[in-house]
């Protein structure tokens, strides 16, 4: 029987246990058991005081406080505690929470002193502890961890090499460079990453090299999960865990394209909160995001610029193994592959100090830590990151009608002035395409978004007031696909 089976209904139960109510009872459970506290965004939590200190959120499914009080209840009255007095209790518990300082809570990893921490995930509350000396296993962490349906367990880290977990994926040497480079970075938590897209045609293993990378950094039930249908979905889903793994994707609709977007870069999104007359809560998270099957020409050019593109390669018939095989081998690999891959994070730390660019390309923190780790392994990451993602762009502009048309335009000229519905105009063929911006309003908010796109292809979009109004100026900087951050 689930804890949650133990909550029954009021009409199954009487209000009262003995004398006192069954809410009196329950919170004095609670306040006897754990600490209280509340997060930065207003969510509650209690952490036992008894074991490993992991944070119960109040509300919630099986590793919420509620769930736990529920069954902690029946074990000690052999009864189950009404619906209505869970409820009264849960509000009673978070207005004592709400009395205390916000504190951060960590979900996975933590960044603390100096250190990098890691839950494991386990029962007993073990931690790896990363710093520039090396990495040990610790009881507990300096920090609160929190956890979800959704967390599973990591093994303990042994000593061994990341390249082990080379032979579980079908890349090149150059797509290689950009895995391992993710990897490092992502054990990094305070720094925006790049969220990483696995493409490659029928064959090549999109989803099975999917979850081995999940599984590398966040073991889950459900490493891969299917793209969400609205806003509130995907908060759900992607609160939930470290590393957010979709699967399978055919297109990207605008505004989770933007969800993304905020996810990398760990702006907040505000909604209302459920069961509530207008409330706002503010959900402020910054994920790791690991996409597969998604065709390029169906991103928006804000999140290229915020992506990592590994092409796999085909595996041939002969070369194929069953997955029941592949799991096992990988259980057996992932604590060396662990232990490996927190030696490259410790070298890493050794190196930040070191570790300057003179010109940072979009995501700046990534690359310094490429920077870093290629100090410490003599390896060429960041080269290969920023080669993919000069590809990434010049592909991207050979997809959008809107670039294509733009960048013939100016194949002629040095520079351009004028009216957005005089550039619309120009550029728009006898025979438009589906989606062809319809109103010169529509061109501008294009071609913002195409802005990093046709700056790949030396052409630069300048929105400038004028007398007359509005003005676009479009110039040619003739440096088109040329490197330009120096280290």
């Amino acid at each position: 029987m689930s804890v949650l089976d133990l909550i029954g209904d009021d009409d199954e139960q009487p209000a009262e246990v003995g004398k006192r109510s069954q809410a009196d009872r329950l919170v004095d459970l609670a306040r006897e058991r754990y600490d209280l506290g509340i997060t930065a965004t207003g969510d509650a939590f209690g952490v036992t005081r008894s074991g490993p200190r992991i944070a119960r959120m109040l509300r919630g499914g099986s590793q919420s406080l509620r769930a736990e009080l529920a069954h902690a209840f029946f074990l000690q009255y052999r009864k189950t505690p009404s619906s209505t007095a869970l409820t009264d209790t849960i509000l009673t518990l978070q207005g004592f929470a709400s009395l205390e300082e916000p504190v951060d809570v960590f979900l996975r990893q933590a960044s603390v002193d100096g250190a990098l921490w890691i839950d494991l995930g386990d029962n007993a509350g073990t931690s790896v502890r990363i710093d520039p000396a090396g990495w040990t296993l610790e009881p507990g962490a300096p920090c609160i961890f929190r956890r979800s349906e959704l967390t599973g367990t990591m093994p303990a880290p042994q000593h061994g090499d990341l390249s082990e977990l080379r032979r579980f994926l079908n890349v090149t040497d150059e797509s290689w460079a950009l895995v391992a480079g993710w990897l490092v970075s992502a054990c990094f938590p305070s720094i925006p990453h790049p969220a990483m897209l696995l493409t490659g045609e029928q064959g090549s293993a999109k989803s099975s090299t999917g979850r081995f990378l999940v599984s590398v950094l966040d073991p889950s039930p459900a490493p891969l999960r299917t793209a969400p249908r609205d806003v509130g979905e995907w908060v759900t889903v992607a609160d939930g865990s470290c590393v957010v793994g979709l699967d399978n994707l055919s297109g990207l609709p605008g505004w989770l394209s933007d969800a993304m977007c905020r996810a990398v870069t760990g702006d907040g999104l505000p909604r209302r909160r459920l069961y509530s007359d207008g409330e706002l809560v503010v959900t402020a998270f910054r994920k790791l995001l690991l996409l597969t099957g998604i065709d390029l020409g169906a991103l928006s050019a804000d999140l290229i610029d915020r992506a990592l593109f590994v092409e796999l390669e085909r595996i041939a018939p002969e070369s194929r193994r069953l997955d029941s095989e592949l799991a096992a081998d990988f259980a057996d690999a992932h604590p060396r592959i662990l232990g490996g891959l927190f030696d490259l994070v410790s070298a890493t730390m050794r190196e930040i100090p070191n570790a300057s660019l003179a010109e940072y390309p979009r995501m700046a923190d990534h690359a310094r830590v490429l920077r870093a780790l290629d100090l410490a392994t003599d390896g060429d990451h960041l080269e290969a990151y920023i080669a993919a993602s000069d590809r990434a762009m010049l592909d991207a502009a050979d997809g959008s009608p809107v670039a294509e048309a733009v960048i013939a335009f100016m194949r002629d000229r040095d520079s351009w002035q004028g009216g957005a519905s005089d550039l619309l105009e120009a550029i728009t063929p006898h025979d438009p395409p589906k989606r062809w911006p319809a109103t010169a309003h529509h061109l501008s908010g294009q071609l913002r978004r195409l802005a990093p796109v046709l700056r790949a292809r030396g052409i630069t979009v300048d929105h400038v007031r004028a007398h007359t109004g509005r003005m676009l100026v479009l110039g040619v900087t003739h440096d088109a696909g040329d490197a330009c951050f120096h280290f």
